[in-house]
């Protein structure tokens, strides 16, 4: 495991593992290498997802 995957694991208990899990999902499915996913980034990630969320722009079946 590297360093970068023991960090993200770790951020799982903080809480930011749901939004990994979303993110992992969207970058799969969009064939993006998933190494753009990283910790650093959960705080854009988060803010732009409830921006999605408050304008009803958020995809939820």
């Amino acid at each position: 495991m590297s360093l970068v995957e023991l960090i993200e694991f770790l951020f799982c208990f903080i809480g930011d593992c749901g939004m990994f899990v979303l993110k992992y999902i969207e970058l799969l499915s969009a064939e993006i290498p998933l190494a753009t996913c990283t910790s650093q980034n959960m705080p854009f990630f988060q803010l732009k997802l409830a921006a999605e969320i408050a304008q009803g722009d958020a995809y939820m079946p």
